[in-house]
């Protein structure tokens, strides 16, 4: 349930949601007339948000979403790379922000770029915190295709921090563009989308390290991911050449910029197109343990 507005304590106004243990007060209303303005939103999102259960009935939200998504995923064993850190545990604290427990059909852009700032400033790490976006918008995806099919993913509407998820239908456009093609910017940007590996990962990494077990896949931090169906592989015998050739952060942002002219489905990022590529992979099978180790957060054995 959705409460009529009333003072907030910081001399704004607010709204509470829910009811209990779980509600929440979202505030920072500049009047009265505001707040009720998004209650009475947040409310009629109440219906379309609700997942049916036989006669049990839940309100679908990002909490509820990352919860199911985590005990899906399981602990991988350390054997494997895992470090017996439940997934429901390692994202307990992204769950408890009181954004997540609004309903998924009242999420808007800005929800999710106050979101990001508040886990960044908590974390400490843009990596940590674009993980989390990634098993948050993952987690949706999973939600929406059991119980809520006619709702909207809101990661893939562009926030004001100009963050946002590629549509699947611009991906394949983007590699389509760069397909066959021989050069660093082909590679880094076909890298980013089809393993979830961090920039940084990318850009410090070098042929023998990735391509010298000369098993036709690549090797990113310990971890095996399929070579990109076409995306040409390095020829000759693999050295200390950067697997990224002479590119680096600047250089990436202009290719980026000239792609984005052509497709226009920007903003075409580095940043947007690893949180796409961690989405990708986790919606693919990745476990959350194994993404950790391409976002450079944990490498393989280590607790």
């Amino acid at each position: 349930m959705v409460t009529r507005p009333k003072p907030g304590p910081d001399g704004g106004w607010m709204v509470e949601v829910g009811k209990g243990p779980a509600a929440f007060g979202r505030g920072g209303f500049a009047n009265a007339a505001a707040a009720a303005a998004w209650a009475e939103m947040a409310a009629q999102y109440v219906k379309p948000s609700t997942i049916r259960l036989g006669p049990r009935r839940l309100l679908g939200t990002m909490a509820e979403a990352l919860r199911r998504w985590a005990i899906d995923q399981g602990t991988l064993p350390e054997a494997e790379g895992g470090t017996h850190l439940a997934p429901v545990s390692r994202l307990a604290g992204v769950m408890a922000d009181p954004v997540c427990a609004l309903p998924l059909a009242a999420l808007q852009p800005e929800d999710l770029m106050l979101l990001r700032a508040r886990r960044r400033a908590a974390l400490g790490s843009e990596a940590t915190m674009l993980l989390e976006q990634a098993a948050l918008a993952a987690a949706i995806d999973a939600l929406r295709d059991l119980y809520l099919p006619d709702l909207s993913n809101p990661f893939f509407q562009l926030a004001p921090d100009g963050l946002a998820l590629l549509q699947e239908a611009d991906c394949a456009r983007l590699l389509s563009l760069l397909q066959n093609r021989d050069s660093d910017l082909a590679r880094a940007v076909t890298l980013l989308l089809t393993t979830g590996a961090a920039p940084a990962l990318l850009f410090a990494a070098t042929l023998s390290q990735c391509l010298a077990r000369n098993d036709g896949r690549l090797w990113l931090g310990g971890l095996s991911r399929p070579w990109p169906a076409g995306l040409p592989r390095p020829q000759g015998r693999p050295d200390a050449t950067p697997l990224l050739g002479a590119l680096d952060n600047a250089a990436l942002a202009r290719g980026l910029a000239c792609l984005d002219q052509k497709l226009g489905c920007g903003p075409l990022t580095a940043e947007a197109l690893w949180l796409t590529g961690l989405v990708l992979a986790l919606r693919d099978g990745c476990h959350l343990d194994e993404v950790m180790v391409l976002t450079g957060l944990h490498r393989p054995g280590l607790a």
